[in-house]
């Protein structure tokens, strides 16, 4: 790195400082809107609900484009609507429905569904603006397992509950949003395949990087489009997937129980030690997985205040140095 350009990017840091200081006591606090705890959904209980309980996340109290929430980026100096942002607004804002019946809720997640359907790409993904957050990144294209799985989530809760204006054209979505979320990363979708091995991409990185909380979210929305369409084709994927991610938790898992963000050995936030724990323990009783309970419940003895205290340190030398634009959400 030039001295140059060594100095544009602290300088690109020293304008994100005020807003990593401003999170950092919300955090502190338990008041983010962003590192809010993941915890298991209503779906235990009510099954038209979600797996993991985003009813904090219908509570957005930010600048809103079209009806659903903006976020400031401090890099780009301007507002920016991100899909995975919008979507866990909406099954937050389903769950919220479906609790309390309110229909300014009902009309929350209309608003979603009218987003996804105008900003839809035509092979049925979402720009999720990887370019812009992480431009010295490889990438295959700007696609996310993640965001396609809250995706087909958020519409066959939509389609159950009969809340689209068309059950046609949710079906519809929901049909290419799905065939995109199943093809391989070299064709436009989220899967990579390694062997035997079959990952869902959070993000479609051209260096292979499997992130452990979007791969997961991925395996819920292709769950819950199985429950709806009983695809064989998407089972099988399932089923694979599932035996892979068993495969490889031990290289998500460190030795004093705390966990890896993705298959590259960058460690986890305190936020996502809990999320983790959250998704393998949802994980393993949707399918009655020993081996993701175990390693859910091997993650919950290392969530240690010591460990808190040592690894949130570390995530914060990291996100300093980190070539990453910073958001609220990072």
């Amino acid at each position: 790195m030039t001295h140059s350009a060594a100095l544009a990017r602290w300088g690109a840091k020293a304008c994100e400082l005020p807003y990593m200081t401003r999170d950092f006591w919300r955090i502190l606090r338990g008041s983010d809107y962003f590192h809010y705890p993941d915890n298991p959904g209503r779906y235990f209980r009510d099954q038209r609900s979600y797996f993991v309980d985003f009813r904090h996340k219908a509570a957005w109290t930010g600048a809103y484009r079209d009806e659903v929430p903006v976020l400031f980026v401090p890099t780009l100096g301007r507002d920016v609507v991100f899909p995975g942002m919008v979507l866990q607004f909406g099954l937050g804002a389903i769950d919220r429905y479906i609790e309390t019946m309110d229909r300014r809720y009902r009309d929350a997640a209309l608003a979603v569904y009218r987003w996804l359907g105008a900003h839809v790409l035509s092979d049925g993904s979402f720009d999720n603006l990887v370019s812009l957050l992480h431009g010295r990144r490889r990438y295959v294209s700007s696609n996310s397992a993640m965001v396609q799985g809250e995706a087909l989530s958020f519409l066959t809760r939509v389609i159950r509950l009969d809340l689209a204006p068309s059950e046609a054209h949710a079906r519809a979505l929901l049909t290419r949003v799905h065939h995109n979320c199943v093809l391989p990363i070299e064709r436009g979708g989220t899967v990579r395949y390694e062997g035997e091995d079959v990952f869902l991409c959070e993000y479609c990185r051209t260096d292979g990087q499997v992130v452990l909380n979007g791969w997961i979210f991925g395996l819920f929305g292709l769950l819950d489009y199985t429950r709806m369409t009983e695809s064989p084709h998407t089972t099988l994927l399932i089923d694979r997937s599932i035996a892979t991610l068993e495969r490889h938790l031990p290289g998500f898992i460190r030795p004093d129980g705390w966990s890896n963000y993705d298959n590259r050995g960058r460690i986890a936030s305190p936020v996502y030690q809990h999320t983790h724990i959250t998704l393998l323990s949802c994980l393993a009783t949707l399918i009655g997985s020993e081996t993701l309970h175990g390693a859910a419940e091997a993650l919950r003895r290392g969530d240690t205040w010591w460990n808190r205290v040592r690894y949130t340190a570390l995530k914060i030398r990291d996100r300093l140095v980190d070539p990453d634009a910073y958001t609220t959400a990072a």
